[in-house]
């Protein structure tokens, strides 16, 4: 049971080596950037309708507070002219709107708390992506550039300057060449 359960670890363990070797690391990290972005697009949405939501919220903390001053208003003109069944009416629809103001002031607290914790977290974020964006294509670059070099890296094909595809022929046999070829072509004319 023991040499069964060993062999088909080393089985996986195989398929697992083929199957990284044969994923394209710079396509793996292409769909990792995507997922990242659609987040971001995420996160930024909720961010938009956290700020509609509090919009709202304020929109509803000022319709109370003009509330307030129109009852307080009606109060006045209702006791002035000696109607106090009007000012107790008036009164009672005004009794609750304090609370319901103070209601809204810390909802309106905590959205502007939150949203500027997922603003930060986000531009955090943004930030992060940005910044891996850069480096993974600086890496998949210099990668790009070695195996260039390890292609291109033997003496057969890089001259002592590093000029590409030498053939071991000297700089000034190729001068020499060029030389020739112009003498004769002038020659020819």
């Amino acid at each position: 049971m023991a040499i069964m359960t060993r062999f088909l670890r080393l089985v996986k363990a195989d398929v697992h080596g083929v199957m990284d070797q044969i994923e394209d690391k710079e396509l793996l990290l292409k769909q990792h950037f995507r997922e990242m972005e659609e987040d971001l697009t995420k996160k930024e949405a909720t961010v938009k309708r956290m700020t509609s939501v509090l919009e709202s919220l304020k929109k509803e903390h000022d319709g109370i507070e003009k509330e307030i001053e129109r009852l307080d208003a009606d109060i006045d003109t209702a006791i002035r002219k000696e109607k106090d069944d009007i000012a107790r009416f008036l009164i009672r629809k005004r009794q609750p709107l304090p609370g319901r103001l103070n209601a809204a002031a810390e909802k309106i607290a905590g959205y502007e708390k939150d949203l500027a914790t997922n603003r930060n977290c986000l531009e955090q974020q943004r930030k992060q992506y940005e910044e891996l964006k850069i480096r993974s294509s600086a890496c998949f670059e210099q990668l790009r550039r070695k195996e260039s070099e390890t292609c291109f890296g033997s003496d057969l094909f890089n001259g002592s300057d590093g000029s590409c595809f030498n053939y071991g022929v000297s700089n000034e046999e190729i001068e020499m060449e060029l030389i020739r070829r112009k003498e004769k072509i002038g020659g020819v004319s």
